[in-house]
């Protein structure tokens, strides 16, 4: 979400950028109380596309590779 919003912030798009704040806030509040945690997967999913995938860790990508060479 963090790469979303700074995106939105580069593009110089403020009204994308301040939605993504709000929903910034929003998740980290569920996330401290612990409710509502449906709420914090409906925002991984939507901003999914924004995960850094080159970050997980070597044997994660080994993992990964692994598994779509045996399907």
């Amino acid at each position: 979400m963090n790469n979303a919003y700074e995106m939105a912030v580069d593009s110089g798009n403020t009204e994308l950028a301040d939605q993504i704040k709000k929903d910034i806030s929003a998740t980290k509040l569920r996330l401290d109380i612990g409710k509502d945690l449906n709420f914090v997967k409906g925002m991984q999913d939507k901003y999914e596309r924004f995960i850094q995938k080159e970050s997980l860790a070597y044997e994660s990508r080994l993992q990964i590779n692994l598994n779509q060479r045996l399907k």
